[in-house]
């Protein structure tokens, strides 16, 4: 039976989270949280996303209105997604933590599963009073996936960003004992402004396009090595082909790519 899994990308709007020079946490979360959105959804699973990115730059979304989402939805797993960071740039790996015993079972079923993945040092399952985590029916975490402070952590991150959103969906289905499908369907039609071989590049390219006022993330296909710089998903292709009439008539060279990633 599908299941449900409310997926949190940390911070965003008038919070950036962690900050390392330019780079954000909440970006890194908005690129982690739609990666695992899309493998679960693949897998025949919903996803609700607590926001995708679109969070007002003058406002911010509460910790309360987050699982507040979790609990109208009636999720069976919630997630909270994050980077970690330190006064120093040596700290470094990942950690899991929850609030309620409950949920220790389900979230060290994931921590395995990253911690195996994700080449980072693992740092454990932690037991805190997460506001986000408050009065959740369902089993909850909240994922730090490496020190946003520290290069290393950073450049992992970046690298494996594919293969640690699928040891997550693996993990979280695990928890709740459902089976992994290796032929997986994505059913999105994605709207896409650019492709770039550095991601420096592309990470510039990103901010120009959300200074416009798209929703803009990043994808990044280990077959071609390429950082593709994206603007929306759509399970509807006339949604996705409005959507696209927009991002052209704001002189953009966009295009739409197909579900399993095929271009139209």
């Amino acid at each position: 039976m599908p299941k449900i899994f409310c997926i949190d990308p940390g911070h965003g709007g008038a919070d950036p989270g962690a900050v390392n020079g330019s780079r954000h946490e909440a970006d890194d979360n908005v690129r982690l949280s739609l990666a695992v959105s899309d493998l679960l959804t693949g897998q025949g699973h919903k996803v609700v996303l607590t926001h995708k990115g679109d969070i007002p730059s003058s406002t911010k979304l509460a910790l309360e209105a987050r699982s507040k989402i979790a609990v109208d939805c009636k999720a069976d797993f919630f997630s909270s997604l994050h980077r970690n960071s330190w006064i120093t740039p040596d700290a470094n790996g990942v950690e899991i933590w929850t609030r309620y015993s409950a949920s220790i079972s389900a979230a060290s079923t994931v921590y395995e599963a990253v911690s195996t993945s994700c080449g980072m040092r693992g740092r454990g399952m932690q037991v805190g009073n997460y506001l986000v985590l408050y009065n959740l029916p369902m089993p909850g975490m909240l994922l730090e996936l490496g020190f946003i402070s520290n290069a290393g952590d950073n450049t992992l991150f970046d690298q494996r960003l594919s293969q640690n959103a699928e040891a997550i969906a693996k993990g979280m289905l695990a928890a709740l004992g459902e089976p992994w499908n290796n032929t997986p369907v994505n059913p999105y039609w994605r709207v896409q402004v650019g492709a770039f071989g550095v991601q420096g590049n592309a990470e510039a390219f990103l901010k120009q396009v959300k200074a416009d006022g798209f929703p803009a993330f990043l994808v990044y296909y280990e077959e071609k090595k390429l950082w593709r710089v994206q603007v929306g998903a759509f399970s509807v292709v006339a949604n996705a082909e409005n959507y696209l009439k927009q991002v052209k008539a704001a002189n953009y060279e966009a295009f739409l790519v197909a579900p399993d990633t095929g271009v139209c």
